[in-house]
């Protein structure tokens, strides 16, 4: 079940060694000056499950790989969201019709099981934002969640196109004004504002 293995992942968390801020300070400038040339390298890898039991410990213990796995069951229920009544009463409002059925899904979540997706993509969610980059990993995934909850939108409403009218010349040439006048100087102040005139000093 997904929530044993959310819970031996935060055992292992929990369990995890020292921080590096902690090693010797000579090693840790010694490695950050061999790594000045591995700026521009990737941070994290593609992690490959592996069948051997005698290596599931070392996996399991990777970051990265546990990562993988919790964001293979984010997806997994952010879909099941959206079988939900409250996304189905949302789409149902939208003034777009959904007319590509092969997209659209005719099953139901029921209420016990919106509420346990719900809570479990709070905890798995709460997992990823760990660690000093958790924020910024857990924030490329919503993007791309987020990005993808749209593309999947656009293939229900059929591929509309996506289309935007050209700016007419007139605006064009009100904006280009209003932004040369922004991006003018203008003349300062002989007395900055807020400031006390200092002409009794002559």
């Amino acid at each position: 079940r997904l929530e044993i293995t959310i819970k031996a992942f935060q055992a292992i968390h929990q369990n995890e060694g020292p921080s590096k801020s902690l090693e010797n300070p000579r090693r840790t400038l010694k490695r950050k000056r061999e790594d000045e040339g591995l700026e521009d390298a990737p941070e994290a890898f593609n992690p490959k499950y592996l069948t051997s039991k005698d290596l599931f410990e070392l996996e399991i213990s990777d970051l990265s790989f546990r990562r993988h796995i919790l964001v293979q069951a984010l997806i997994i229920t952010d879909f099941l969201l959206s079988l939900s009544t409250e996304t189905r009463e949302k789409l149902a409002g939208l003034n777009t019709p959904l007319q590509n059925k092969a997209v659209v899904y005719n099953d139901q979540l029921s209420e016990e099981n919106t509420k346990w997706a719900t809570e479990m993509k709070f905890t798995i969610s709460d997992y990823l934002k760990r660690g000093i980059d958790g924020p910024y990993f857990y924030r490329m995934v919503e993007t791309v969640l987020a990005r993808d909850k749209n593309w999947v939108f656009w293939k229900m409403a059929s591929c509309p196109l996506i289309q935007r009218d050209p700016v007419s010349p007139d605006l064009f040439v009100e904006a280009r004004t209003t932004a040369q006048k922004l991006a003018t100087s203008k003349r300062l102040r002989p007395t900055p504002m807020g400031s006390v005139s200092l002409e009794f000093l002559r």
